[in-house]
C-alpha cells in the first residue's frame, strides 16, 4: 500500500518530468517574445514596394542624367540654329571680303591706267620721272 510519502514523491516526480517534457507558460512568454523579435527584423528586410519606390526613384534620376530622345532632338535644334546664325554671319563676312578684293582690283587696274597716262604725258612733254 501507498503511504503519504510515495503518493507525494511520484507526484513531484511526475510533476518534475512534466515540467521537462511539457511547454510551461513561462516557456510560451519567452518564444512569444522570440517571435515579436523575429517580426521586428524582418521589418527591416525591402519589401516589393521598396523596390518599386527605389526603380521609380532610379529611372527618375537616370531621366535627369541621361537625355531622353526629345530632349536630344531640342538639343539637336538649337545647335543647328546657332550654326546656321554662324554660317550666315561667315557667309556675310566672306561676301563683304569678297566685294573688297574686287574693289581693290579695279583700284589698282585704276591706277596701273594712270600712271601709264602720266607716263605717256611726261614723254610728250620732255619730262624725266624720278621714283
Amino acid at each position: 500500500m501507498l503511504n503519504k510519502k510515495d503518493i507525494q514523491n511520484i507526484v513531484e516526480a511526475t510533476t518534475k518530468a512534466n515540467k521537462e517534457t511539457f511547454v510551461t507558460k513561462d516557456d510560451l512568454k519567452i518564444i512569444k517574445d522570440g517571435i515579436g523579435n523575429i517580426k521586428e527584423s524582418l521589418n527591416s528586410f525591402a519589401t516589393k514596394d521598396d523596390f518599386k519606390d527605389l526603380k521609380l526613384s532610379l529611372i527618375s534620376a537616370m531621366e535627369k542624367v541621361f537625355p531622353t530622345e526629345v530632349k536630344m532632338d531640342k538639343r539637336f535644334d538649337k545647335v543647328e540654329e546657332s550654326f546656321s546664325d554662324l554660317q550666315t554671319s561667315v557667309d556675310a563676312y566672306a561676301k563683304q571680303s569678297n566685294d573688297y578684293f574686287q574693289e581693290m582690283v579695279v583700284s589698282n587696274n585704276s591706277y596701273h591706267r594712270l600712271e601709264g597716262w602720266i607716263h605717256q604725258v611726261a614723254e610728250k612733254v620732255g619730262v624725266e620721272l624720278r621714283y
